[in-house]
């Protein structure tokens, strides 16, 4: 059927424009261009909305949090990653977008100085780095621990995480 295959062509035109909006805001983010960024991330997720596209929709709400946080706007950073935790992520069982975006919300809570529940955010991140036996994100998972625990003094879990990361 021809108009099937024009609605599938453009529905695939959409996604890549989708995919390039994305690309785009992080090259602007990687040049420290926050409003540029922003400005792509959201077209992203807007078009991403529009063909219920959820991985993209996950990854341009990732973004935006990820712009907050460069931009030391700890707070916002962390309500839209919890939003896009607890909303999405976690009801459609995106067990590597969990375990991405709880590493996240560990670093937004180191940077605002609530170790504790930066731990706990890490370590949930690692338990699910371990169910998905990603060595590599496990690896940083406790690097991350451990410089939290440094940070409060606790230099022997801090070691521990260290050493137990260069053995993965």
């Amino acid at each position: 059927n021809l108009s099937h295959r024009s609605y599938k062509l453009i529905e695939e035109k959409r996604l890549l424009r989708a995919d390039a909006f994305l690309e785009m805001a992080e090259i602007e983010l990687d040049q420290t261009f926050y409003e540029k960024a922003m400005s792509y991330s959201e077209q992203a997720l807007d078009t991403y909305t529009k063909l219920q596209h959820l991985l993209g929709k996950v990854k341009s709400l990732r973004l935006v949090a990820h712009i907050h946080h460069k931009k030391s706007n700890f707070k916002k950073a962390l309500q839209n990653y919890s939003h896009t935790l607890n909303n999405i992520v976690v009801p459609y069982n995106l067990l590597s977008m969990n375990a991405a975006l709880s590493r996240s919300v560990g670093k937004t809570y180191n940077s605002l100085g609530n170790y504790e529940k930066a731990i706990l955010y890490f370590q949930r991140a690692l338990e699910i780095n371990k169910q998905m036996v990603d060595k590599r994100a496990e690896g940083r998972n406790l690097g991350s621990l451990a410089v939290v625990y440094a940070d409060l003094g606790q230099y022997d879990e801090a070691v521990d995480c260290f050493q137990r990361a260069i053995v993965i």
